[in-house]
This record gives C-alpha cells, structure tokens and sequence, in this order.
C-alpha cells in the first residue's frame, strides 16, 4: 500500500507557487530504452502473451534473452506448445516484465516470429536454457521466437520513469512497424496455386522479416528490414532458412582452379538476396568453371511480390549444365 500511495504522490504534476500545473519534460528516448532494458534483466522472467484460437488472449511465464541494441526480443520455447502455433496463425504478441525490488514494470508490444535456423539460435542464446533444452541451440527440441517490438511501455519509480497523473497512461515510446518503400511478407502464407504443382512446392510458409529502427545506442534511425527467415513446408518436410537483406556474396570449396587428386572438381558458389524496387530476389548458383556458368553449373533465381490484393507471388526460375531451363508461378494468400 505504501509503495502505491508513494507512486501515486509522484504521479501528481507539479504546480508552480500560483497553483499552475507544470508539465514534466519526458526523459529522453535514449534513457526510457535504457530504463527498460535494465527492468528486463531484474526481472527475469516475464510474461508472454499471444492470441489464441478462439481469440482469447493467452498468457505463460517465459525466460527471455537481454534484449538486442535495436529491441528485439528472443525467447525459447519447445515447438510443439501452443504458442508456436498461435504465433503461426496471429503474431501479435505482448511481452510483460515485472521487477518486484523496484515495482516496476515493462510492456512490450510487437509482432512474434519463429526462428529454426541454427545459426540463428546459436547467435540467441544462453547457457541458462541448457537445462530445459539439453540439446542447446543446435537440437530440434527448441524453437526461438523473435519480439519485434512496435511499443515499449515503462513505469519505474526508482528509474524516473513516470505516467501520466491523471490517466495512470504509462511513458511509451514507438518503434515504425513498417518501412515505408518496402514491403513486409511477415505471416502465415497458404498456397492458392501453382504452375505447375509438384510435391516440392511449398503447401505453406511462415515469414518474418526483422525491423531494425535504433542504432546501438538505443536512439531513431532510419528503419529498415535487416533479415527474412522463411518457414517452407511441403507434402513431406519443413526446412527453415535466414538470409540477411541487401547481402550478395560467395564460396569457393578448395583451392581455386585446382582439381584434387581424387578427380573431383573445385566447387565455386554465390548468392544475392537484394531489393528490386518493391520485389524481393533471391538469387544463388554454383559452378565448377573458371567463369559463371562454365563446367557444371547450376542456377536459382526467386521473386517476391505482393499484387493489389494482398496476395503473395512467387516465380522461381531454374537453370544447369544438365538440366532445361524451369520455371514455377506460385500464389499465396494469408489464412
């Protein structure tokens, strides 16, 4: 009761000495994300909250990692609960942390994402989480959820962070949900059709896309998409993958030009994950030559657009030294 009574008496606005309300300046953005980060860490576990089946929100403790420069959020989960599944079909998500030592709380709104990339994980993760998943990053028994933040809501006594007196609204901030000249493909994708079908197609995907709108000082940038990681489900497997955006680079197996001894010949790769204008494209290849496309080779190049109605296209193309040259029309609507 005393620590309400307290936090309400500093709530109230101060007046001047004619009994003029003055207005408390809002502390800066820099410092809130700060105040924030630190409630996270004391608190240790949070609340996690997602949409469920029936609409109804469901709520579950959680143990997530220190949240990155920009915010985001990871928090592992075993995939066969059901917020991995309410997350497929709605990734609206809350996350809310309470530090009891301070009474001090953070609210942070945003879109969930599912990340089964190894890789990915390994990045994300903390000896802690060992004993609930004894595989570690790199086990199937684990699945991260990425917390792209959209708000962050802060009310800290001890940190000065304080709402608003009359209506109890909590100091928030915003970080931009979308890139203005880019599209988000974030979401649960169902296959309306495909020219021609095969059992490879994707029947289903799940899409995130990583917003990054600070800098590593916590401060407003210019907002962009720093990955896509794509759930692709087919008639008889699900693989994940993680690209990062605006990212074109390379490999090379051996030494190059050289033929090893067992007559095997020196594979070289590359691969390109660019924006053309508002169309996403994916491009990789593989060549034993000297030159693109010479000895055997082989290429992939996949677009992404959205049409008028909201939905999905997908055009794969696909070329080798053995191989005719192929191509796949995919359409993808949201459930």
């Amino acid at each position: 009761m005393l620590n309400r009574i307290t936090l309400c008496l500093l709530l109230m606005p101060a007046t001047t000495a004619g009994g003029q309300a003055t207005a408390t300046p809002a502390p800066p953005r820099a410092a809130i994300i700060a105040a924030a980060r630190d409630v996270l860490q004391k608190a240790h576990y949070c609340t996690f909250v997602t949409i469920g089946e029936d609409g109804q929100p469901q709520a579950r403790l959680v143990d997530p990692l220190t949240p990155d420069a920009d915010f985001t959020i990871w928090i592992p989960t075993n995939p066969l609960t059901r917020k991995v599944d309410q997350i497929r079909r709605d990734a609206r998500v809350t996350l809310l942390c309470f530090d009891t030592a301070t009474s001090s709380y953070v609210t942070v709104l945003g879109r969930g994402g599912l990340v089964t990339d190894a890789a990915e994980k390994r990045a994300h993760w903390k000896a802690d989480w060992n004993a609930i998943y004894p595989s570690g990053p790199l086990g199937t028994d684990s699945v991260l959820i990425r917390l792209t933040p959209f708000r962050l809501e802060i009310v800290s006594e001890s940190r000065g962070m304080i709402g608003d007196a009359k209506t109890w609204r909590p100091l928030a901030i915003d970080f931009p949900p979308v890139v203005q000249d880019k599209p988000d493909f974030s979401g649960r994708w169902i296959l309306v059709s495909a020219d021609p079908p095969g059992p490879d197609v994707p029947r289903a995907m799940t899409v995130t896309q990583q917003l990054v709108s600070t800098n590593v000082r916590g401060e407003a940038m210019t907002p962009f998409f720093k990955d896509i990681t794509i759930e692709r489900e087919t008639e008889t497997s699900t693989r994940s993958e993680t690209s990062w955006l605006g990212v074109n680079g390379g490999v090379v197996g051996g030494i190059v030009g050289s033929i090893p001894s067992g007559g095997q010949p020196t594979w070289r790769g590359h691969h390109n994950v660019m924006w053309d204008g508002t169309t996403l494209v994916f491009e990789q290849g593989a060549y034993t030559g000297e030159t693109y496309q010479t000895g055997v080779w082989s290429e992939r190049r996949e677009t992404w657009s959205l049409a008028a109605d909201g939905r999905l296209h997908v055009a794969i193309a696909s070329k080798s030294s053995t191989d005719p040259a192929r191509s796949i029309a995919l359409v993808y609507r949201k459930p």
